[in-house]
């Protein structure tokens, strides 16, 4: 009984949500005959709402002087981070984010004094560190 209860009302709810958006269908065609743009718009769907992410933000990612780091090993410092890349310039700052005691996120941000450094860092794009393969590119400026 309760099953049947609440499948027909189920039923009637997908019925009446059904008719209410082919009767909007209706009345859009009809205003749409008329030329009617201030109705129209305020039946169709407001496209700013949904804009996706990928053209919210658009990323450029041009020569810089900071690179990014990913799929570093979990226990890989900020030390070994310095140890591993200073051989290609000055290092003036490195964002390693620590999830917890000796653990890390798996990326870094790794900033060097000149753009010709962090081009020289790109090399160790792809390279294997304690069985994780990184990779190296430059940091995506963010344009909004």
């Amino acid at each position: 009984n309760k099953k049947n209860l609440s499948q027909q009302y189920n039923n009637n709810y997908t019925e009446n949500n059904n008719n209410n958006i082919n009767n909007d269908k209706k009345i859009l065609k009809k205003r749409k005959r008329d030329n009617d743009d201030e109705a129209i718009s305020s039946l169709e769907p407001d496209k700013k709402k949904f804009k996706s992410n990928k053209e919210k933000k658009e990323l450029i990612i041009e020569e810089n002087n900071v690179i990014f780091v990913n799929n570093l090993p979990k226990k890989f410092s900020k030390k070994s981070i310095e140890n591993l890349f200073s051989k290609f310039g000055i290092i003036t700052n490195i964002k390693h984010p620590q999830i917890s005691h000796g653990k890390y996120q798996s990326f870094a941000f790794i900033t060097f004094d000149t753009v010709d450094s962090a081009k020289q860092a790109l090399s160790m794009d792809q390279l294997i560190v304690e069985e994780s393969t990184i990779s190296v590119t430059y940091a995506a400026k963010n344009t909004s």
